[in-house]
Parts: C-alpha cells; sequence; structure tokens
C-alpha cells in the first residue's frame, strides 16, 4: 500500500513571472501544525499518547444504523486506521479495534491505563462529530473519546466518493450530498493524537471541503502535509517510505476563518480569462463570503471562459503535496483526455506544449496557478489532466496525475474563425 508522508506550513504567497510563463504560487514552508494540549515542557510543544491506541467502539448508543449501513461504517473505519498506520516516520498506529456493550457517555472517562479511543455515538450531540483526550499535568495520556451524532439524526456517507455518485476529483465534504464519515472520522483521530484545528495551513484540520486522493479504493482519504508533520514530531520513528507526491483539487484560505479554523475550498475550473479569478469555486462555498463569484481561473471576456479554441491560453490552479523528506523538482505538464483518466500518447490523449518546472520544499505542499496552451484538438469536450513528476536529489522520480475540476469544450474551426 501507498503511505503517506506530507508536511505543511505557515503560508507564505509569491507571485512568480517568467519570460515563458506566468503564475500564481502559493508555498507552505514548515511548523504550521498546532497541538491540541499545549506544554512547552512536552516532546514537539504538545501532550500525546503514551503509545500508539487501540480502538473500542461502543454500541449501546447507536441509531439508525441498518445493517448495511452498519457494515459500511466498520469498512471505513478499518480503511482510515490502515490509512493512519501506512504513514511514513512516525510510529502512530491503531493496534486494535473492538466492540463493547458498554455505555459511552462523552468525557466520562473509563480510566484506561494503556492508550485507548473510545468511539461512542449520540442522538443529542452538538456538532456532527466532537473528540476530546483525558490529560493531566503529564505530558501523555492514555485515553481519549470521539462521539459521532447517529445515522438518524445526521445521515452519513460511509464510501468513498465514487461509491456516492461523484468522481474523487470533484469531491470534498460532501460527496453524494451527505457528510464524509471517512473525512470527519480521520480528522477526530488527529484531534485524539493530539493535534488542535489549524487556522493558517493546509490541513486536514481545517472545515468544509477537503480532497480526495488518486488512491486505490480504501486509500482516497489522506492526511495532508501538516497533519503528518504533526504525528512524526509527536511520535517519531523511522518506518516506511516518504518518496511520493499528490496532485490535489483543494487549497485553504487564510481569508476565510470557520472558528479557530479557516475554511477548506475546492479550486476553481480551468478557462481562459483575460486574468486570475480567485482560487476557488464560488458556486461550491456554504456560508462564506463570495468575491468575484466566479468558479472558474480566469476572468473570462465573455461566457465563463470554457470554450476554447487550440492556441488560447488556458489557465489552471492545482496543488501539488510533496510527502518526502526533501525537497524535490517537479515538472507539471497538462493533459486533454476525452475521458477523466490519464492514458497518455498511447491511449489517445494529447499534452500542451509547456512544461512547467519549479521545486516544492521537503513535507511541503503549494498551489501553482500556471498558463498553458490548448493544442491542436478536434472540437468537442476534453478533461483537463495535470501530470507531475517530481524528480529527488539522488535521480528517484515518482508522478502523480489528477482531472482539474470541470471541462473545457473545444469549438470548431468555424467557430474559431477559421
Amino acid at each position: 500500500m501507498i503511505s503517506a508522508q506530507f508536511r505543511s506550513t505557515i503560508v507564505s504567497r509569491t507571485l512568480c513571472l517568467a519570460a515563458a510563463s506566468a503564475c500564481l504560487a502559493v508555498a507552505s514552508p514548515a511548523n504550521a501544525w498546532d497541538p491540541a494540549s499545549p506544554d512547552a515542557n512536552c516532546t514537539a510543544g504538545g501532550k500525546a499518547f503514551s503509545g500508539p491506541p487501540a480502538v473500542v467502539v461502543h454500541t449501546a448508543e447507536m441509531d439508525g444504523f441498518g445493517l448495511a449501513e452498519f457494515f459500511q461504517m466498520l469498512q471505513a473505519i478499518s480503511d482510515i486506521h490502515d490509512v493512519v498506520g501506512n504513514v511514513a516516520d512516525t510510529s502512530m498506529a491503531i493496534t486494535s479495534s473492538s466492540f463493547s456493550s458498554d455505555p459511552f457517555t462523552y468525557q466520562t472517562w473509563y480510566g484506561d491505563t494503556t492508550p485507548t479511543i473510545h468511539v461512542g455515538f449520540s442522538s443529542s450531540a452538538p456538532f456532527p462529530a466532537r473528540a476530546s483526550r483525558n490529560t493531566s499535568a503529564a505530558c501523555t495520556y492514555d485515553e481519549a473519546h470521539i462521539e459521532i451524532s447517529n445515522q438518524s439524526l445526521y445521515p452519513w456517507a460511509f464510501g468513498e466518493p465514487e461509491a456516492e455518485g461523484d468522481p474523487f476529483w470533484d469531491a470534498g465534504k460532501w460527496p453524494g450530498g451527505l457528510h464524509s464519515f471517512r473525512l470527519m472520522y480521520l480528522h477526530e483521530l488527529w484531534h485524539t493524537f493530539g493535534v488542535a484545528h489549524s487556522d493558517h495551513s493546509y490541513s486536514i484540520m481545517n472545515k468544509v471541503d477537503r480532497p480526495w486522493h488518486n488512491r486505490p479504493a480504501g486509500e482516497q482519504f489522506q492526511p495532508l502535509p501538516d497533519d503528518v508533520e504533526a504525528l512524526r514530531e509527536l511520535y517519531p520513528d523511522s518506518r516506511g517510505d516518504s518518496f511520493h507526491i499528490a496532485l490535489l483539487n483543494t487549497w485553504h484560505d487564510l481569508a476565510d476563518p470557520i472558528g479557530d479554523a479557516i475554511s477548506h475550498k475546492m479550486l476553481c475550473r480551468p478557462s481562459i480569462g483575460n486574468g486570475w479569478a480567485d482560487f476557488w469555486d464560488a458556486s461550491r462555498l456554504v456560508g462564506a463570503a463570495v468575491d468575484d463569484g466566479l468558479d472558474t481561473c480566469g476572468t473570462p471576456v465573455q461566457g465563463d471562459g470554457t470554450d476554447v479554441c487550440p492556441g488560447d491560453t488556458l489557465r489552471t490552479r492545482v496543488a501539488i503535496a510533496n510527502y518526502d523528506t526533501q525537497s524535490v523538482d517537479m515538472a507539471l505538464r497538462m493533459w486533454f483526455s476525452v475521458d477523466d483518466v490519464w492514458d497518455g500518447v498511447a491511449g489517445g490523449d494529447v499534452r500542451a506544449t509547456e512544461v512547467r518546472n519549479f521545486t516544492v520544499n521537503a513535507e511541503a505542499a503549494s498551489l501553482q496557478g500556471r498558463l498553458f496552451t490548448v493544442p491542436d484538438l478536434a472540437a468537442g469536450e476534453y478533461y483537463v489532466i495535470a501530470k507531475g513528476v517530481a524528480t529527488d536529489a539522488g535521480g528517484s522520480k515518482v508522478n502523480d496525475w489528477i482531472p482539474l475540476r470541470g471541462t473545457v469544450n473545444v469549438l470548431s474551426p468555424l467557430a474559431c474563425g477559421n
């Protein structure tokens, strides 16, 4: 299975301009995660489990779960536990999972003396889910709780996006229109591990939308750079292989705080235009301020900018997460495909001529806004697929790809004035 290693950080914004290309780059430097129980006397500045915990799922208060939903929930929990265990360079893992018919009341502690996370359910919870740790003056603790709203009160989407009717590259918090259980559960686990909400970095500890990855079934929701940095500092180890990257369709918005966190948003759709629009898709916002109201990356001259001709300049945005413990040199291309799967030249996909080269720092994430020329294509609808190749200092290479959100419509030669 693919191990996940990310590191994210306080955001610095840079504008990069070159003769052959223009880009908007948002980088993520180091040390951004915040401890949930800060203590300057403790390792990494915060309290943590005394060791890898077991998970106990309490069933006494469960309500509204049919048999199929119950087993879907168990699969989601198992998959997320595997994701935790595959994070490189940390000792954190879920040691075991079990059931209990003992009653569960949030923050009524069981007095565990070995690391344990108790997961319980409620029909009167004030939030869809919440988590807490039974901390003391010591730097370590052995018990944490996660309280989850019952299915009868707050229906959950247990599957990955495709199972809920959405493509992974266009799904956020609500695949199929319901709150993702997997997204929620990984987020709450990170709270139990000792990590607070993030109000300044690219993280699953933001709120609202977060990205799904181009990974095998069961692995599509992953921690982000900041989150893995937290585990590596709270629970250091040297297991696994950290060298891979992810191309993603979201970013965080420092200008849109939500309580003690910031909003995480879906990226804009590729388009032509006479300037850059905001990086997010305003049509997907919920309860947040809308600036230009557009869902495309370019400020269009007419229409929404997705009707294009060969030779037009396309404005694109994609996030790149570098999982490696060293910086990598990136080569980013855009491909045009009649479906949402990258098949390369052999499969009939056509690439733009440009290659955009840049560096992504060790264990960091970067939002790239880049220009590409629409290649010579037959009229029709095309997916725009970003493909990145990362090269480390030793010359090893890894790659990833993701369809950007939306499609472009290549007009006929007549409509293009040819």
